[in-house]
């Protein structure tokens, strides 16, 4: 693989929303990208050359050392230690077994669904999946199930990736971006990433291939099947080749609007609640100034005045998720 292609895959390992990490057979770590150190809460370079089995929890000890002999072929689920907080449950992965080094790719367990996608990921990886990729506008380069390890990553990671020439031509997809416009991967070598994009979102498109600095936005992709896919985009240049890295908004827009359907429940629910102990909090308060009431009434009473004042400030908690 030349060193320009390798170059790609990192940075874009880099860039992804998993963890991910290469270590000694021992298990010290060699690199780790931004998502793991975020994971870990620290900085990247206070990862390096420290042992994985220091940042688990004792009692996950043996699954890592497991992990290490490769006797764990679906991963194992471990507490890793976080130093800015609680630890956080994830799920790591072997992705590559070389001679001096280890491939792992760590999911956080947080959202289980993401964890399944892991695992078809992973299985997918295994089975040993080769495509071609393409270098420079002539070269074509066949790449073997024994490729660089930050490949092994970047082919199924959750974001999509694309890697095109500076007038467009597609170089190289993963098997995430191939998935989002519903064509197999090897349909799109020699084509032009432009016949994906959204005519409504052309002009941006072409600002972003033709930037030399990083760029954001969001876009419309075209679906083979028909419709859409909203994404958010990210593009970065290396060398001769501008990568974009598309973030499928679809499901986090489904996502948000069953959260803020769940805030205006709460909210109308801490209104009836609110309206129910009014009329019971002045009930209270004036039998409160009753003077006949015996010791032992005006204990329980005095419960259920606690009691009460407490529900107003939880229907208070619940109606202030929603003011309106």
């Amino acid at each position: 693989m030349s060193l320009v292609a390798n170059a790609r895959y990192r940075q874009l390992v880099e860039g992804m929303s998993q963890g991910a990490i290469i270590t000694t057979r021992a298990g010290e770590i060699l690199f780790a990208n931004a998502a793991f150190a975020t994971m870990a809460g620290e900085e990247i370079a206070d990862v390096a050359k420290t042992p994985l089995a220091e940042r688990v929890s004792a009692r996950d000890l043996k699954a890592i050392f497991s992990l290490l002999r490769n006797e764990s072929r679906h991963g194992v689920e471990v507490q890793l230690q976080c130093c800015r907080g609680t630890p956080v449950s994830v799920r790591i992965s072997l992705v590559q077994d070389t001679d001096d080094t280890l491939t792992f790719l760590l999911t956080d367990l947080t959202g289980r669904r993401a964890a399944a996608e892991a695992e078809e990921m992973l299985d997918a990886i295994r089975a040993g999946q080769v495509d071609a990729f393409v270098v420079g506008d002539v070269e074509i380069q066949l790449l073997s199930s024994n490729h660089s390890p930050y490949r092994a990553l970047v082919e199924r990671m959750r974001q999509g990736a694309v890697a095109v020439t500076s007038t467009g031509e597609i170089v190289f997809v993963n098997e995430r971006f191939a998935a989002m416009v519903g064509l197999p991967q090897d349909g799109f070598i020699g084509g032009h990433l432009g016949n994906f994009i959204d005519d409504s979102a052309r002009g941006v498109w072409r600002d972003m291939l033709a930037s030399s600095e990083p760029v954001y936005g969001e876009m419309l992709l075209r679906k083979m099947a028909g419709g859409h896919v909203s994404v958010i985009v990210t593009v970065s240049q290396l060398d001769e080749h501008c990568l974009f890295l598309f973030n499928d908004m679809t499901e986090r827009k489904r996502h948000e609007a069953a959260d803020n359907s769940s805030t205006r429940f709460l909210g109308i629910l801490g209104q009836e609640l609110a309206d129910i102990l009014q009329p019971l909090g002045r009930s209270l308060a004036k039998i409160q100034e009753s003077t006949a009431l015996e010791p032992e009434l005006r204990a329980l009473l005095d419960q259920v005045v606690r009691q009460a004042d407490r529900m107003h400030k939880l229907v208070g908690d619940l109606r202030r998720i929603n003011p309106g």
